[in-house]
């Protein structure tokens, strides 16, 4: 995983759609959604990401999944995706790239 804006904004959207292939409640897909729009739009840099405090003044961006991004920021992987995405077929991601 890219640990820049576009890297974690990818993540972000990954997870939003795994999330709806699984039936999980739309509001917490739209909210994954949500926070890679901001975080893709948003203008500091990428070391403040990993504090959860500045995280959280993003609009977009609550406190779950701030403390989602911050680990991505400090370790380079998520552990909730990598556990998400072994739900599923390897490459069922590429399905949806345009």
């Amino acid at each position: 995983m890219s640990v820049d804006k576009t890297g974690i904004a990818d993540t972000l959207d990954n997870i939003a759609t795994l999330l709806e292939l699984k039936g999980e409640n739309l509001f917490k897909i739209r909210a994954y959604t949500n926070a890679a729009r901001s975080i893709e739009t948003w203008g500091g840099n990428i070391s403040d990401l990993s504090d959860e405090a500045t995280l959280d003044k993003i609009p977009g961006v609550g406190k779950a999944i701030a403390s989602k991004i911050a680990e991505l920021v400090q370790t380079g992987t998520l552990k909730f995706y990598e556990e998400l995405s072994a739900e599923f077929p390897k490459d069922i991601l590429e399905l949806f790239t345009i």
